[in-house]
């Protein structure tokens, strides 16, 4: 049992009050003070456990061992700050030393947030609309940080699609120095082919048959020439079309 004399004067309305003004302060002061931006679930932990210690202060606040276990809780709070947000940073020493310090700020901000509630009360505000202020107080929050966060996932998506756009641009690039280096190849193979052809029909027979005509004889073998000539306007035939295709890939060539 716990003895209702160790019970302090620490009421619920000011950890009420305090904890949502505390944790607006806490996310403040990481990402403006700190310039490191934690998780979403370790500011709400560290948050708890600091509003935690009203359990220490409402029930045990006169009690004979009070100073040895808020010492104590004291202790784990600042172990805890540190491995939530402190630990695997990858911060220098000095910076460390001042997050985990930061722990201390946290705590006298949250006492003095707390003690404006009281101090309200001791004015003659009733502790109702402590409370209520208070709600809207937490619903304002949940919409800060909440607006926050998917505007963080906005930026995160379009970041994602820039990438996305960069890589699909490269491709292109990569696409067209490839096109690039096949149109060079097929055009260096035209102008061999071209140059080795002659122009008129006669070169073209005597670069087919440099022999000249074929005899039999003595005289001319009609049909052997007939197929010298067939071959000279296929080839001829075969030259237009490299000169069209050397059009195609080197317009004005």
């Amino acid at each position: 049992m716990i003895d209702p004399t160790w019970e302090g004067t620490v009421r619920f309305y000011e950890l009420y009050w305090g904890t949502w003004l505390s944790y607006a302060f806490l996310a403040l002061m990481w990402e403006r003070a700190l310039f490191t931006a934690l998780a979403e679930w370790k500011y709400v932990l560290i948050t708890l456990l600091a509003a935690s210690a009203f359990l220490i202060n409402h029930y045990f606040q006169h009690a004979p061992f009070y100073l040895w276990l808020l010492n104590g809780y004291t202790l784990f709070f600042i172990g805890m700050y540190y491995l939530i947000g402190v630990h695997g940073q990858p911060s220098t020493v000095l910076w460390k030393i001042g997050a985990v310090f930061s722990a201390v700020v946290f705590t006298i901000a949250f006492i003095l947030l707390e003690n404006i509630s009281r101090y309200l009360v001791h004015q003659g505000v009733h502790e109702f609309w402590i409370m209520l202020c208070a709600s809207f107080g937490f619903a304002a929050v949940i919409l800060w940080r909440g607006l926050r966060r998917r505007t963080a996932l906005r930026e995160i998506g379009f970041l994602f699609g820039a990438r996305e756009r960069k890589s699909r641009r490269a491709i292109g690039i990569i696409a067209f120095e490839a096109f690039a280096k096949l149109r060079r190849q097929i055009v260096d193979r035209i102008e061999l082919r071209a140059r080795r052809m002659p122009d008129n029909m006669s070169g073209l027979i005597a670069h087919i048959h440099p022999s000249g005509p074929i005899l039999e004889n003595g005289r001319e073998n009609t049909a052997g020439n007939f197929r010298i000539l067939r071959s000279a306007k296929s080839a001829c035939r075969a030259k237009m079309v490299w000169r069209c295709l050397r059009g195609c890939f080197m317009p004005g060539g």
